[in-house]
């Protein structure tokens, strides 16, 4: 009737009524139809092949919200683990520098009795260096100075004061080409950089030009 009413026409031959009860009875139905009743358990579902890949839209929306949330969760887990690796190889080279500090501090305490022995034995030898070491010599500090003279000048030493801390030279040349080169040579001898010289313009006398240089030890600086 109700595919009549669309506008089918149909004639069933046969009607098949779902039950799960075996108890009813379809003489009544058929009596009405004119047809065929047949009462039958519901069958099971027949799932195609290959199951359709369709999904309805909700479900899907489901799924790619689950899907960004997972992604969501592993990128902030990925940069967490990045920034406490970070922070761990700082802490780690934290705590090697200073575990090698108190090394060291600990090796420097160690040594410091020794450390200050050394120190008063250097003291002790620098106030021996005047009179042990070779370039306080005042024999040695003359040949140095007379290496300067410039060769074949006619400039002689009058006196020649010398001590392992100060030196005083009084001396003659013919020329005072010669004074103002054995004044340059005493400045720029190797062998005499320890000593800070005074060289005065020299004075004219009958004989030639007369000279008085002076050289104090230099200094060190602190």
């Amino acid at each position: 009737m109700q595919l009549s009413i669309q506008g089918l026409e149909v004639q069933p031959t046969r009607v098949i009524v779902w039950s799960s009860s075996a108890e009813i009875n379809p003489s009544a139905l058929q009596a009405a139809l004119h047809i065929e009743v047949e009462v039958s358990p519901r069958p099971a579902p027949q799932i195609p092949e290959p199951i359709s890949k369709l999904l309805p839209a909700d479900v899907r929306a489901a799924r790619r919200a689950a899907a960004q949330q997972r992604n969501t969760l592993l990128a902030a887990a990925a940069i967490a683990l990045f920034y406490l690796g970070i922070i761990g190889w700082f802490g780690y080279g934290l705590w090697q520098d200073h575990r090698q500090t108190q090394s060291l501090l600990a090796q420097a305490a160690q040594a410091a009795p020794d450390g200050e022995a050394y120190a008063l034995h250097i003291k002790k030898w620098d106030e021996l260096s005047e009179g042990i070491e070779l370039k306080y010599s005042p024999v040695d500090i003359l040949n140095r100075i007379a290496s300067c003279i410039p060769p074949a000048s006619g400039l002689r030493l009058r006196v020649a004061d010398i001590s392992a801390t100060e030196v005083r030279l009084t001396g003659e040349a013919p020329q005072v080409q010669a004074v103002y080169a054995f004044s340059k040579n005493l400045g720029a001898n190797n062998d005499l950089l320890h000593f800070t010289w005074q060289t005065p313009e020299p004075n004219q006398s009958t004989r030639g030009w007369e000279f008085q240089f002076a050289a104090d030890i230099t200094q060190p600086t602190p």
